[in-house]
């Protein structure tokens, strides 16, 4: 059997900004998606392998995919996962960081949209050079399975007891 009973929400921390500010941004987000779908939210931070960029900061939001009513998990969400949710929550992500960042005076922005849309957005106002350097494919991403072997591996190396 292969069900999903919990979706995995995967963000990267400005390192602009310090501890409390993340702690922040990562309420805001994991309040959202509490108030929103009526979900747990569970929060980790995870600090980049050894070698990796220091800068390199993310927090995994991990919540069930059935609303939470009193002590029981009842039926499955299906409206958490359409993709316009997705862009939606990737919307709000991208607010809550360029928020912070602003209270934290920093000119630094995120812009969460794909290079295709950015692109188009710099033609239709004329801004040529823009355009040509979002002309680009994205970088690539890490396969998942890599990422969970990646995490599976240092915390059975960090935690004797996770040891299975």
């Amino acid at each position: 059997m292969d069900a999903q009973v919990a979706r995995e929400y995967e963000l990267s921390l400005p390192h602009e900004l310090d501890l409390d500010a993340h702690v922040g941004m990562v309420g805001r987000f994991a309040g959202l998606l509490v108030e929103r779908f009526g979900v747990v939210a569970d929060c980790a931070v995870h600090r980049p392998p050894d070698g990796g960029d220091p800068r390199n900061l993310i927090v995994v939001v991990l919540t069930p995919t059935r609303r939470l009513e009193g002590r029981a998990l009842m039926a499955k969400l299906r409206e958490m996962s359409p993709r316009t949710v997705l862009v939606e929550l990737r919307a709000a992500w991208a607010r809550i960081m360029n928020e912070a960042l602003a209270a934290a005076d920093h000119e630094v922005r995120v812009d969460h949209r794909s290079l295709a849309e950015r692109r188009l957005e710099a033609l239709v106002e004329g801004d040529t050079d823009r355009a040509t350097d979002l002309d680009r494919k994205p970088r690539p991403r890490r396969p998942q399975r890599e990422v969970q072997y990646e995490r599976l591996t240092w915390q059975r190396a960090t935690k004797p007891e996770a040891k299975r």
